[in-house]
């Protein structure tokens, strides 16, 4: 679980896994790495080619883009784990019915392992959002709290959502 990570060792995994690769926060991620590598390099600039002074985004901008991006993979990632609550339901109710021969621990399996897989997608879509905008705040000269925050937020938040769920059962 990439919560436990701190930022550096959180980044390397997201660069590294390929099971994350297809990702488009991570996709977004290596870009800007890859970007970042190029201006660092001998005769690199200090603006993208035809980025101006009067065009870099404010700190304001940046982070209204951060929230903007959390705020999306949440309202996504709750809507998938209701469908899962939802499908998880109706195979419950088939095998109270009969209609389907299945443990209930085999059910409680199944869906486990199906919303493990979806946190560590959503973990490394979060993470690799934070990491680029915390890269892209940097870049600029701007205070990257807003990034130790959204991490914080996002564990709290996942935290408390872990204890709901797991309160209905």
């Amino acid at each position: 679980m990439m919560d436990a990570k701190d930022k550096a060792e959180q980044k390397k995994e997201l660069l590294s896994n390929e099971r994350f690769g297809n990702l488009p926060e991570v996709v977004e991620l290596k870009e800007q790495m890859a970007q970042q590598e190029k201006k660092n390099s001998p005769g690199g600039q200090d603006f993208d080619a035809g980025e101006t002074a009067a065009s870099v985004p404010s700190q304001g901008e940046l982070e209204a883009r951060l929230v903007q991006k959390m705020q999306s993979l949440q309202g996504e990632y709750n809507g998938k784990i209701n469908s899962y609550i939802a499908a998880a339901k109706k195979e419950y109710e088939k095998i109270e019915s009969g209609q389907i021969t299945m443990s209930k621990k085999a059910l409680a399996q199944k869906y486990i392992g199906l919303v493990e897989g979806m946190e560590a997608e959503c973990d490394a879509r979060v993470y690799a959002a934070i990491a680029r905008a915390e890269n892209e705040l940097t870049s600029y000269g701007y205070s990257t709290d807003i990034a130790d925050k959204a991490r914080e937020t996002y564990r709290q938040t996942k935290k408390q959502q872990r204890s709901q769920l797991l309160s209905k059962l």
